[in-house]
């Protein structure tokens, strides 16, 4: 890790769970904090100072349970359960689709072009919202629209590339609706959000504990 290189306690959290992915799929402590960008030292002192927390403000309503301490409970729920999504829409998978249609193209067979998710012995239906750029294939970085440009990011392009994903999934919020994606909230209610909303307001409906205002427009 580069010198003075400063983590919020938020990234770290995720860096961690990101190395116990990693070490479950049976890589070694080197080679997860390779991947990381740090040195062991580093990662031991985080385990020592970060290892025992698991509720963060960004997880989700029904987040993955890491570590054994991560249990999805609604009373976790500080941002209302009328106003947190629980469950979305993710159509297509575990073929990639973006705006309706299926990707196909040179150079991208049946094992790369699908994103990881929908099969039936490891359906990886979680996912981390990152947004899509507006060509659809681009998960998170340069993302400018929140859903329904495509279902996910390409095996083939997600950053831990076509490896195994064991039940991580790469899909996104999308439907074949035209215009909406529907989504359950945590008290049950069914509603369908337009696919104009912003990646801002999406993320915050998305997020448990985030303590950000979110009107019912």
């Amino acid at each position: 890790m580069p010198r003075g290189k400063k983590f919020t306690a938020e990234q770290i959290i995720g860096k961690l769970r990101e190395a116990e992915v990693g070490l479950a799929q049976g890589k070694t402590v080197p080679e997860v904090v390779r991947k990381l960008s740090v040195t062991e030292q580093t990662y031991y002192q985080w385990k020592r100072e970060y290892g025992n927390q698991s509720v963060l403000p960004g997880d989700g309503l029904l987040c993955k349970d890491y570590n054994g301490k991560s249990k999805a409970s609604p009373q976790q729920c500080t941002d209302g359960l009328s106003k947190t999504i629980a469950l979305a829409e993710s159509a297509g998978r575990p073929f990639h689709f973006v705006r309706g249609r299926q990707t196909k193209g040179t150079g991208l067979t049946a094992e790369n072009a699908r994103v990881n998710g929908g099969g039936w012995c490891r359906p990886a239906s979680d996912y981390s919202f990152g947004g899509t750029t507006a060509d659809g294939l681009t998960v998170g970085d340069g993302a400018t629209v929140a859903i329904n440009v495509s279902n996910g990011q390409l095996v083939s392009t997600a950053p831990f590339n076509a490896a195994p994903f064991g039940t991580e999934g790469t899909s996104n919020p999308y439907s074949f609706h035209p215009g909406v994606v529907n989504v359950v909230y945590g008290d049950g209610a069914v509603k369908s959000l337009s696919d104009s909303i912003s990646i801002q307001i999406f993320a915050a409906l998305v997020t448990r504990s985030g303590a950000e205002s979110v009107t019912d427009d």
